[in-house]
This record gives C-alpha cells, sequence and structure tokens, in this order.
C-alpha cells in the first residue's frame, strides 16, 4: 500500500508501532550472531587502517581539548560519546571499505559507533551490543526497501545519512532498554535529523554522512530515555519523514512486512576493495583482463584502447580524479590501476599511486560508455571491459558479482586477511598477532569473557605504527 492510498484516518503511531514490531519480530539466531561479530571485527580493524586519514582528524581537532569515556580508534583519545560515535563513524567509513548492503547503504558506519560509544558509558555484553546492532541494521533495511530507491538515478540523497539516524537510535535504543513509548520518540526526535545530498559523495563529507547519522541516533535514544518528546506522526502523514525522503509511492508494508533478518539475509557483501563497490566491477573485469594479458605476454604498454560499459552511474564517471580519495569514486581508475598493477591494496588510492606517470598514461586511454538498458543495483548489475592491443586484437572480460558479494561469497579466512592487512597499517606484527584472533573470535558470544568488544576498542584506541 502506498501512502497515496492510504486514508488520512489512520495514524502514523500505528505504522511506527507495526515498523518497530517487524524490527524485533525475528529471533536473534546464533549464525547471526556470529556476522554481526564479523561485521564488528571488520568495521574496527577498517578504523584503525584509516587512522591517516585526513577527515577523522579534523573531526578529532574540532573536538579541541573535550575529553570522555570513551577512545577514539588508532587516534590515542578519548572523547565526550556523542562526539566519539562522530569520529569513529567517519574512521570506519573513510576509506570505503565497509561492507555494502542491498539495496545499497552503510549500516554499520551509521550503526556500531553509538553502541561502542554506549559500552563505555554503561555495563554491557557483547551479546547485548551485537544483538543491538542487528536490529538497526534491520531498521535500516526496511527503510531502504520502503523508499524503492533501488537504482542510482532514483536516490535523492546519500542513503546512509536517511536512514542511518534512524537504524542508529533502534540500536542505540535497544542496548539502553527503552521501552516501546520511548523507542517511538527516539525515532521521531533522529526523523529530524536525517537528510545528506548526494553532491557530497567523493569528498570528506561523506564520511561525515555515516559519523553525523550515527552520534544523532545515539543522541535521540538518550534524548528519548530522558523524556524529550517528538512528534508520533513523524514517519508518517504529508509532512513526516516518509513522504519527505521516498515521495507519495513509498511502499510503507515494507515497514512492517514479515522478512528474515536483514543481517543474514542476504546479509552484507564484504568489501575486498577499499572504493566505492560500483567500482569493484571494473576492478574484477581489470584483474582478469590482467591474468589474460600476463599470460598471454601482453603488457599496458601494448594497449592501445581500453572501453568500459557499464550501467548509468554518472556519479563514477570520473576520468580525471583530482586526488586519491577522488580515484575511490571512478571507474575509469578502477579498470586502469587494476589492468596496471593486477592487485589493489590500501595504497592504491594515494596521492603517490595516482600521480605514477604509467597509470596516468593507462588512464588516458580508457573510455566509458553508459547503457541505459543495464541495472545499476548492485545484486543486478553488469559491467563489461574490453582491451584492445596495437596489434589490433582484442580482450573482454564481465564482472556480474565481484568476490565478496551476495552471488559470490568467501570464506572466513578471506575476510581475515583483509582484516590482517588493516591491522598491520597500524600495528607492527606482534601486536597484529595478538590483535587479529580476538577480533576474529567476536563472533563467538561467551560467558566467560561478556566484554570483548570494549577491551578490544581500548586496545585499538592507539596505533603504533
Amino acid at each position: 500500500m502506498t501512502m497515496a492510498a492510504r486514508g488520512e484516518t489512520e495514524t502514523a503511531a500505528s505504522l511506527t508501532d507495526r515498523f518497530l514490531d517487524a524490527i524485533f519480530a525475528a529471533p536473534v539466531t546464533e549464525d547471526a550472531v556470529m556476522v554481526a561479530g564479523l561485521l564488528v571485527a571488520d568495521a574496527l580493524a577498517v578504523a584503525v587502517a584509516a587512522h591517516r586519514a585526513k577527515g577523522p582528524r579534523l573531526l578529532l581537532a574540532l573536538e579541541g581539548d573535550a575529553s570522555g569515556p570513551c577512545p577514539v580508534i588508532g587516534l590515542g583519545r578519548n572523547l565526550p560519546a556523542r562526539a566519539a560515535a562522530r569520529v569513529n563513524g567517519a574512521l570506519i567509513h573513510v576509506l570505503d571499505y565497509e561492507p555494502m548492503w542491498n539495496p545499497a547503504n552503510h549500516a554499520i558506519s551509521t550503526t556500531l559507533p553509538g553502541l561502542l560509544a554506549l559500552a563505555f558509558v554503561g555495563e554491557y555484553s557483547d551479546e547485548a551490543i551485537l544483538t543491538a546492532l542487528i536490529r538497526g541494521i534491520e531498521a535500516q533495511a526496511r527503510l531502504r526497501r520502503a523508499s524503492r530507491q533501488f537504482e542510482p538515478g532514483d536516490l535523492v540523497m546519500h542513503p546512509p545519512g536517511v536512514v542511518g539516524p534512524l537504524g542508529s537510535s533502534v540500536a542505540c535504543a535497544t542496548l539502553l532498554g527503552l521501552d516501546r513509548a520511548q523507542m517511538a520518540m527516539a525515532l521521531g526526535i533522529s526523523a529530524s535529523r536525517a537528510g545528506t545530498i548526494l553532491a557530497n559523495v567523493g569528498s570528506m563529507t561523506k564520511a561525515l554522512h555515516c559519523g553525523g547519522a550515527s552520534g544523532a541516533g545515539l543522541e535521540a535514544a538518550e534524548l528519548a530515555a530522558m523524556g524529550f518528546t517528538a512528534n508520533r506522526l513523524a514517519l508518517d502523514g504529508p509532512r513526516g519523514y516518509l513522504r519527505a525522503f521516498f515521495g507519495a509511492a513509498c511502499d510503507e508494508a515494507a515497514l512492517y512486512e514479515p522478512a528474515p533478518l536483514h543481517v543474514t539475509s542476504p546479509g552484507p557483501a564484504w568489501k575486498l576493495n577499499p572504493a566505492q563497490y560500483g567500482t569493484h566491477f571494473a576492478i574484477s573485469a581489470g584483474l582478469d583482463l590482467h591474468a589474460e594479458m600476463k599470460a598471454r605476454g601482453l603488457t599496458v604498454a601494448d594497449l592501445r584502447d581500453i572501453r568500459i560499459t557499464s550501467p548509468h552511474m554518472p556519479y563514477i564517471d570520473r576520468p580525471v580524479p583530482a586526488s586519491g580519495l577522488d580515484s575511490k569514486f571512478s571507474l575509469q581508475f578502477a579498470a586502469a590501476v587494476a589492468l596496471l598493477d593486477g592487485g589493489i591494496s590500501i595504497a592504491t588510492y594515494s596521492q603517490e599511486q595516482l600521480q605514477r606517470p604509467e597509470l596516468q598514461a593507462v588512464l588516458q586511454k580508457v573510455r566509458l560508455t553508459f547503457d541505459p538498458t543495464r541495472p545499476g543495483r548492485f545484486d543486478q548489475m553488469r559491467l563489461s571491459l574490453q582491451a584492445e592491443f596495437s596489434d589490433g586484437s582484442l580482450l573482454e572480460a564481465e564482472c556480474t558479482q565481484p568476490e565478496g558479494s551476495w552471488g559470490r561469497p568467501i570464506p572466513v579466512a578471506r575476510l581475515e586477511s583483509k582484516i590482517e592487512d588493516c591491522l598491520a597499517q597500524a600495528f607492527p606484527p606482534a601486536g597484529v598477532a595478538t590483535l587479529l584472533p580476538r577480533l576474529m573470535a567476536l563472533g563467538e558470544v561467551t560467558a566467560e569473557a561478556p566484554r570483548r568488544i570494549p577491551a578490544l576498542v581500548e586496545a585499538l584506541a592507539k596505533a603504533e605504527v
């Protein structure tokens, strides 16, 4: 049922109640806890790897001499809860290395940091933190499905800044033990903190979308716990959240219809490259072509022309990236660097790597064509790459599912390798050897060590290299 079809006599409170009922309807299974634990491990490692990133450091500097109980990952400072959530959210997101979701969203950097902050304000078990994370992810997924904005061209705003504050408020309210009426207030408060423009994708501000969402959701839950109020009609009605962000065709039923937990169905698409997810399709095709070139004795010096055919995605059409950060959002760069190097790392997206003459030479040969008949949603996307060589020969590759995606899952050992590499950006080998097994064990809830997550955050709070 669409908003336009609903009668004005049905209250938004009933919609909010059904939404909350649905979020908590499915039981939290052992599989869900295992995935949530790995999500936390991945997020903490990615945040550590980002400790040199300029954007989060500027957010930390903005706090001046402020101090509090909550560690900032990798940066050696403790802040008040909401400030720590904002900076940690930016750290988890800034490398564009956190998992992707379907519909597209960044559900971890927007949800986990508020929970981590609360873990240093109160006494909460790992199981409670992981359960709250699962519920926050569920809230965001239902809102994204309700939006009907699945194609890139359908998006009105950047999704994590739209659904993230609400998901964070649900997660934090769950951990705080708020009752249903208080949760409804937290949703209403956070609904007024939503909204992030797509024009800032590819800038430092993109990571602030996520960190800001996490801090706003935490604040909303804390305010609701104190008795602060919002309109119970905040989600519904002609001036409510759903109409404002999703329009009159919003699919309200997606908010409350029965569905398995999103954390396991379909679950996350694990990112194995620190870049915007659409570029992973170009990377995958480029790596396939690199291997084929190597097998045939060809090099990039033999390339005459490189052609990418992709869905209509103008926000990652950046033929001449202006910076290392900008290159994370360039299909052209993704294809060129995969063909040249045959591998991707965190260092790939540095200014120094971007300015390499040999890479710039390959970039000049890349041509991008949009095929409007191809879906742009990541679970249906298809990208083709064709390389023409000086002898007139052609090689082609296509990607429909990057490694780590929903249709191409990876073993836990592959994720462990990523986490190990992230840790190595901030800790010496001995430190990595100590921290890695502790992170990988987070999916195993145990009564013997109920508060391993806060202990790990403290251990990761200051980078050593």
